[in-house]
């Protein structure tokens, strides 16, 4: 279970290289800034709880009614159907087990990676 925040790691590394450092654009929606932070957030606390079933179900319950919430109140086309998408992958994910709550929380960091990816993207 020790490579899990290791691969949490470097997949959150891995989105925030793909473009390249620049004074931030002042055009760019407040989202751009906000939502990688939120669902990062997100990610580092199921990866704190991969091994806590009980715990873990709860925290991908809220947090799906989190990211939900602020995906409703984003402007962007793009970027509010990527974390709406994302919200809709954390209510689909089921955690009963140990294994199933390990298994979880690699679904949902996989799921927020690619959600800041498409962010990203849209941003760019």
């Amino acid at each position: 279970m020790r490579t899990l925040p290791l691969i949490l790691l470097s997949a959150v590394l891995a989105a925030g290289c793909s473009t390249p450092v620049t004074a931030p654009r002042a055009d760019l929606p407040k989202e751009c800034s906000e939502a990688p932070v939120l669902i990062g957030a997100k990610l580092s606390e199921f990866s704190s709880l991969a091994e806590k079933p009980k715990e873990l179900k709860t925290s991908i319950a809220a947090a799906a009614t989190e990211v939900e919430a602020k995906a409703a109140s984003i402007q962007d086309t793009a970027i509010k159907q990527a974390v709406q998408g994302f919200a809709d992958e954390l209510k689909k994910i089921e955690v009963t087990t140990r294994k199933s709550a390990v298994d979880a929380t690699q679904t949902a960091i996989a799921g927020g990676t690619g959600t800041m990816e498409k962010v990203a993207k849209a941003c760019a």
